[in-house]
Order: C-alpha cells, then structure tokens, then sequence
C-alpha cells in the first residue's frame, strides 16, 4: 500500500490546482464523571478544533490535510499527527495519522455525540474490541493527541453501497469491507498484528423507525466479544440509548439520554462493568461548531 500511495502522487503531483477550501469545526464539553471505584467526582471537559484544508486540481483530483488541537481538563491544548489524503472519484490515498480500518468501520462506536456513553464515553465498554481480557483501544486509529498509527498508509474505495478499507503501519495491517443497503448497514474488518494483536470483528446494524440497533462481534486474539446496542428518538428533542456486551470474563452493561437544548445538548449516562466491579456516570453539557 506504501507503493501505491507513492506511485498516485508521482501521477498527479503536477497537475495545476484550481480551487482551495480551509474549514475549522469541533466541539466542546463540559461536566463531571463519577467513579465508585475510587469514590470520586471530578470536573471533565474537552475542547476540539479540527482543521481541515484542501485543493483541488483542474483534473478533479483533491489533495486534503486534517490536524487537530485538542485540551483536556487534565492538560494543555496541543497539535496532533497530520493526516494527508488525495481523493479522486470513489478512491482515497492517504498517510500519516491514519482513520484506521476497524476504528472507521461501522457499527463499531455508539451513534452518540461522545461515541460511547455519556458525557465523554464511560470507558467504551460497549465496544466489542476492548475486552479485559485482551485490553482496550489495540488497533489503529487517528489520534488526536499523537501521531497515530506511526506513519501509517491506506486506501479506501466507495462505489453503490460497498466500501474497501485496507491499511499497513508500523504497528499491524488491516482490511476491511461494508455494504450499506437501504437503511441497514453490514461491516467486516480484520486485523493482523504481532504488536497490538490479532482481531476480528463483525457489525450488522440498521434503522426501525425512530430507533437503531447494532449487533457487534470480535474475535481479541482468542478472546470473544459480542455486544447489543441502539438507541430510539423519545419526542422531538431526547435520544434514549443503552448496550450490553458479553466477553468470557463477564458482562457490561450501560444505559443514556441526549437532550437537543438547540444549538447544544445535555448528555448523561451510566455504565456498569461487572468485570471490573466498575460504575461510572457522567453528565455535562456538549456544543458542537
């Protein structure tokens, strides 16, 4: 993939740009998150400005880059690993701070503003990829307060509802493949790595009226996961979701509510981990721009 990447940039490197776009966008949020493992309430935010920047050729062809700065309630805001891309048509190219194939699948990640539970995520235990018995986050993803997958490369390839996701790194190489048809999406993803680890992991998941549902599946370097989660559209204004995820070693369990305040939105939630004799809630406030 590192060739391919290299022999499309020497093809189009020359061609004459035509048009330029600098977009700024991200969030932020703000609440508190308890733990009764330690007991404690602690004050928890974050602000995110992603930029994003982009030219296109007089071929049609878009170069791209992307960097984040991201603060945290513990820390000062600092730039990440860029992420630089060309897109022609259905295909993207791109290097550095990758997307990574399993984290970009779909049906990975809850549909909520933190993408897991809450105000800003509670653990993630609804993700089939993070277990306690084979750890959590072992994949490639886009950091967004590093470099990411260590220089990494990949290709992706959009046309009538598939979609082919393939990336290497330092760290593993991975492929993966989705078809979306009306509103039900199916994702495939693998990951071969003697660094983070061997993974395979299976979404299937879709609309039924005002609610969505995703039945999730992985296979940690032999440990198994599998997890249920949805949400529904309670009213014009309140988004009620919840997951329970099931490995060898126990369950986890977590339930939340979204509320649009128009132009921002109260988020809470609670997540037990039976695991890790854990329970964590968080609520707080999220606006986006």
């Amino acid at each position: 993939m590192k060739k391919v990447l290299f022999a499309t940039t020497a093809l189009i490197a020359t061609a004459g740009m035509a048009a330029a776009d600098i977009k700024l966008s991200g969030y932020g949020r703000f609440g508190a998150l308890y733990n009764d493992v330690t007991d404690d309430t602690n004050f928890v935010s974050r602000l995110r400005i992603q930029i994003d920047v982009s030219a296109e050729t007089q071929s049609g062809v878009k170069f791209g880059a992307r960097q984040r700065i991201q603060t945290e309630e513990n820390g000062m805001g600092a730039g990440n690993g860029v992420r630089f891309y060309m897109t022609t048509g259905g295909l993207t190219v791109a290097g550095g701070n990758i997307l990574g194939v399993i984290e970009a699948m779909p049906g990975l990640y809850l549909n909520t503003k933190s993408a897991g539970v809450g105000l800003e995520g509670n653990g993630f235990d609804s993700l089939v990829t993070n277990t306690s018995g084979a750890g959590y986050f072992g994949w490639d993803a886009y950091s967004s307060g590093g470099v990411g997958a260590t220089n990494g490369v990949e290709v992706i390839y959009s046309a009538n509802g598939f979609t082919v996701h393939a990336s290497s790194s330092d760290n593993s190489d991975a492929l993966g493949v989705s078809y979306k048809f009306g509103d039900y999406t199916v994702a495939v993803a693998g990951q071969d790595s003697t660094i983070l680890g061997d993974k395979t992991v299976v979404t299937v998941g879709g609309k039924l009226g005002a609610a969505d549902f995703t039945l999730a599946y992985a296979d940690n370097d032999g440990v198994e996961k599998w997890a249920i989660k949805g949400g529904a559209n309670v009213g014009a204004a309140t988004y009620v979701y919840g997951f329970v995820s099931s490995e060898d070693l126990g369950e986890a369990y977590g339930l939340g509510v979204s509320h649009d305040l128009g132009g921002a939105s109260i988020e809470a939630g609670v997540t037990q981990n039976d695991i890790l004799d854990r329970t964590l809630v968080s609520a707080g406030f999220f606006f986006a721009f």
